[in-house]
């Protein structure tokens, strides 16, 4: 009798997210929770022919080990990993303690009263009392003549003997899939031999039950054929993968072609997600070791939750419309060009609860310019040696050496969110047009700068997202909608910042020395950092502004600070928290500082807005309009 793919693979789930912990715990930590596991592993058989028993009494009989086994690793064993997570009443993957006594209660109940507790051994029966002694024998009687024999009746048919019920799937045993690829490797091919030195950095919590098929054509082409792969995302928590065909194709002396093709669907906590069958192709530079062409696209993700959890009203429900990645590396040049970008559409998220989260679109993206491909061949070729030796052939002075002189002019990334709306009961409660974080990174002649921006638009809070604010905050009720900002943003930038420089100062120095040492640089470089492009905008008020911190001076004191910061609106807010006519301690406090502010603020010269000028001397004291701040605080 087979089962279905998901009773399979949940308990595969199981055994997989067992394996992670054991491999998570090492050598040792293996040892001394040894019988630990060899208990659960015994619970987890029991508990799978549990779920193969039809008769309530089989079910009942099972569920009483499994508990009895758990039972065990809780009282014997609770300073080991398994044991600390039953203690604390948390799964195992998808196993729990909980789950198996709610069963087994459900299982007395069908098997009726006399399932309730266990059986107890039958009291043994009296003995039987002496019998009388025999009355003396009566003389006997003349035989009487023998009756006419009648014809024996035929004995019945043997009953068939009952069949003997199939004996239950073991549990698979869980391996680390590197180890169980690597098995099917010839270390004297040049193309496995170029894959075993891929699977050494393979996590080993990536795990699969089932041995790995390895065919090939001739030295240049190699097909792996995986299935049930399990991911552990925590001891809690775990995803698997059905099945995986991944072939490599050497196509020069630098490069292979990756290709994989995998099941449309994945096993996941919460349910099955589930997809247009996806496949992924990439190139590999093997002098880089690193992907140059990437290209990946999954369409029509859907997640399944499991039908338990969606009787106990704890579904979540997820579709995305497309989700892709792209990675394109220019290797033809002396100098490094390249781009890549994660891409996620329409992603929809609801619950049993009625909640919904909405997302347009999801990306993050990176830009690299003109990076030296020698230097960066290099540093890639040291790290390798350093790990390859345990870092006793290679000195961080060595690696700090060739970061100094890596030539390279740009690097950027960004991660975007557009369209979020967040819902409840069909009614949008809150949405956002766009939320962006980027980094970026320029450099000339081993001297440039640093930045980083964030920004929100769009931030729109729906009446009916107003009003659950105000029943959760009364003191929000005194501000008009019109108040809430809609729009942030701030970026802040370390300018006149010298890369290579700072690399080269530190060689040779640790602690305190390599710290004066980069003290030392920034101050000669006249280093410092930039707020710029600060905004907090709202319909009827905002507030906007730059601040300069520096030139650095050194570690040992503070730097300078000086900027501006301009208010618009300031009345209206002042306005609106008078007209509360029960205000708590927070809003009485608010309303004193915004008072103090409005009577400092300086008039610009035109519009309604008011002027902040903000400085800090070293030594001296924040000063805001040329008053000190601790003059303005209560």
């Amino acid at each position: 009798m087979t089962t279905t793919l998901t009773t399979r693979l949940r308990g595969l789930a199981a055994a997989l997210v067992l394996g992670g912990l054991l491999a998570a715990a090492g050598p040792a930590a293996a040892g001394n929770d040894s019988e630990a596991q060899a208990l659960f592993k015994q619970a987890l058989n029991l508990n799978t022919e549990a779920q193969k028993a039809t008769a309530p009494e089989d079910q009942v009989r099972l569920l009483r080990e499994v508990d009895a086994l758990l039972g065990r690793i809780i009282t014997d064993h609770a300073d080991t990993r398994l044991g600390a997570l039953l203690v604390e009443g948390k799964a195992v993957g998808r196993f729990s303690r909980d789950d198996v006594q709610a069963r087994l209660k459900e299982a007395e109940a069908a098997a009726g009263p006399g399932a309730t507790a266990p059986q107890q051994a039958a009291a043994p029966e009296p003995a039987p009392a002496p019998a009388p002694a025999p009355a003396p024998a009566p003389a006997p009687e003349p035989a009487p003549a023998p009756a006419p024999v009648a014809k024996a009746a035929p004995a019945p048919a043997p009953a068939p003997a009952p069949e003997p019920e199939p004996a239950p799937e073991p549990e698979p045993e869980a391996m680390s899939l590197g180890m169980a690829v690597a098995e099917k490797l010839d270390p004297n091919r040049p193309l496995d031999a170029e894959l075993l030195t891929w699977l050494i950095h393979l996590d080993e919590d990536i795990l699969t039950t089932v041995p790995p098929e390895v065919t090939r054509k001739g030295d240049d082409r190699l097909t792996i054929v995986l299935n049930e792969v399990g991911l552990p995302v925590d001891v809690e928590d775990y995803i698997v993968l059905p099945h995986l065909t991944v072939t490599l194709d050497r196509k020069d002396a630098t490069h292979i072609a990756l290709a994989v093709d995998m099941a449309p669907e994945i096993l996941m906590a919460a349910g099955t997600l589930r997809m247009d069958r996806p496949k992924l192709t990439g190139l590999y530079n093997l002098d880089l070791k690193t992907t140059v062409r990437f290209d990946a696209a999954f369409t029509n993700i859907r997640l399944e939750p499991f039908a338990e959890l969606v009787a106990a009203g704890e579904a979540v429900r997820m579709s995305i419309r497309k989700v892709t990645f792209v990675e394109n590396i220019d290797e033809s040049n002396a100098m490094l060009d390249g781009r890549g970008e994660f891409a996620l559409t329409d992603l929809v998220i609801d619950d049993d609860d009625g909640f919904r989260v909405g997302i347009g679109k999801v990306s993050s993206g990176y830009t690299l310019s003109k990076i030296d491909q020698r230097g960066y061949k290099s540093l890639v070729d040291l790290f390798t040696l350093a790990e390859e030796s345990g870092g006793e052939a290679v000195s961080p002075d060595q690696i700090l050496t060739l970061l100094a002189a890596l030539k390279w002019d740009g690097i950027d990334s960004s991660f975007v969110l557009s369209n979020l709306v967040f819902a409840e009961n069909d009614k949008e409660l809150f949405k956002v047009g766009s939320v962006t974080t980027s980094f970026g990174a320029a450099n000339a002649g081993g001297k440039g700068s640093a930045t980083v921006a964030l920004s929100a638009s769009g931030v729109t809070l729906t009446d009916a997202g107003w009003a659950d604010m105000v029943a959760e905050n009364p003191d929000a009720a005194a501000m008009p909608q019109d108040l809430v900002p809609q729009d942030v943003a701030l970026k802040l930038t370390l300018e006149n910042l010298p890369y290579a420089e700072l690399l080269r100062a530190t060689v040779g120095k640790e602690g305190p020395r390599a710290e004066q040492a980069i003290s030392a640089v920034l101050v000669d470089h006249g280093t410092r950092l930039v707020a710029s492009d600060m905004a907090l905008k709202a319909p009827k008020a905002a507030v906007g502004g730059d601040i300069t911190v520096g030139p650095i001076t050194g570690f040992s004191e503070p730097p300078r600070v000086d900027g501006s910061l301009t208010v618009h609106g300031l009345d209206v807010v002042l306005a609106a928290v008078k007209k509360v006519q029960q205000p708590s301690e927070d809003l009485r406090q608010l309303l004193s500082m915004l008072l103090v502010l409005n009577g400092i603020g300086e008039k610009m010269p035109a519009g309604d807005g008011l002027l902040y000028r903000v400085a800090y001397p070293p030594g001296g004291s924040v000063m805001v309009n040329d008053i000190p701040l601790e003059s303005l605080a209560k």
